[in-house]
């Protein structure tokens, strides 16, 4: 468990990669200054079995997560009171993702299971902002707040073509 920790990129976690393979990892009242409130990764977030639970968690990006890919093959996540936050530097940098700010996207296997309750963001995706998601498992949203784009979920671009969909199923 890891509690009231604070940074600038990832509150709690900062990894180039991150597998989660069986196990608890939990992440309580974090904070990152830029992007991923508890956890901050630079590659992929592989979920293969196991439980990661955080709350209480603020970034200006990703008030969770921050990650190109979340890959869920089974497992759960479940994320509370998580919040994407304006700041102002020099100059108003943007908030997005009150979650989960994914620069691809997210793959979801059907055992995976995937909860965020109370999440918020202070300018589009209450909870998730990704150009995919692809979800075989469960996914569910619940009191979740946007100021602009995306009340629970921004998908920036969607593929609608059953083909393609196919196609890259299988490639992840």
């Amino acid at each position: 468990r890891i509690r009231q920790s604070r940074a600038t990129h990832g509150g709690a976690v900062m990894a180039l990669s991150l597998k989660l393979m069986k196990g608890l990892l939990e992440t309580q009242d974090t904070k990152a200054k830029d992007g991923g409130g508890s956890i901050h990764v630079r590659v992929q977030v592989l979920q293969v079995s196991g439980r990661l639970v955080i709350s209480n968690t603020t970034a200006t990006s990703g008030g969770a997560i921050q990650s190109p890919w979340l890959v869920q093959k089974g497992g759960s996540i479940s994320v509370s009171n998580s919040a994407a936050k304006q700041m102002r530097m020099n100059h108003l940098v943007q908030a997005h993702a009150g979650a989960f700010a994914l620069a691809g996207g997210m793959a979801q296997a059907e055992p995976g299971e995937i909860v965020i309750r109370h999440s918020s963001s202070e300018g589009d995706g209450g909870a998730v902002t990704a150009h995919m998601i692809l979800s075989h498992g469960k996914l569910s949203v619940s009191d979740s707040l946007a100021a602009r784009e995306g009340g629970g979920i921004k998908v920036i671009s969607f593929l609608q073509d059953a083909y393609v969909m196919a196609q890259t199923k299988t490639r992840l």
